[in-house]
């Protein structure tokens, strides 16, 4: 059995020291699920409109229907893999001054876990938010899962009458195909 043992390679010998740091430009500024590239993030202050927010903007749908009139906005990267390179889903998020807002859509519930979650409140707190919300398409088929998640990390549905108070006024919140849920950070 030793000599058996001994015709095993040793795998630890095959990775070079470096090699993980090689491919990571900065390993310490980055988390296991979520990575937030240059690229991929936008910051966006404006006092009148966001009218000059680009038409294909990942963050469009979330800035039309949000009162909003001071704003950053990101889209967050969750990726996965041994290198950390494939994408798996994209997480656009708008900040106000003590909001955080995460636009879920139609994400599935297989990429979204308490995990992801934790890491975007994470980061909603080190930006300075005291509310986070998460914002779910109505007609998502996997809502009843979602809203088990949700009863989990506390997160509370928004009612109608302070849906209203978030949202443009010349929306209607029982006509918009979208809930909000609320979690106090």
């Amino acid at each position: 059995m030793a000599s058996e043992r001994n015709k095993v390679p040793q795998l630890t010998s095959l990775i070079q020291p470096d090699y993980f740091n090689k491919l990571l430009k900065d390993p310490d500024d980055l988390s296991p699920d979520i990575v937030c590239s240059s690229e991929d993030s936008e910051t966006q202050s404006d006092t009148s409109s966001n009218d000059s927010i680009d038409e294909e903007s990942p963050v469009k749908p979330i800035l039309q229907i949000l009162k909003v009139d001071s704003f950053s906005t990101f889209v967050i990267n969750s990726q996965s893999g041994l290198s950390g390179t494939t994408l798996v889903a994209k997480y656009p998020c708008v900040l106000t001054e003590k909001r955080f807002f995460i636009w879920l859509g139609s994400t599935s519930i297989q990429v979204f876990d308490k995990s992801t979650f934790m890491t975007l409140a994470d980061l909603a707190e080190k930006e300075g938010a005291k509310d986070l919300y998460l914002i779910l398409e109505r007609s998502h088929p996997q809502k009843e899962n979602f809203r088990k998640l949700f009863r989990v990390i506390d997160a509370e549905r928004v009612n109608t009458a302070n849906t209203q108070e978030l949202i443009k006024k010349d929306l209607l919140a029982r006509a918009l195909d979208v809930e909000f849920y609320k979690i106090c950070l």
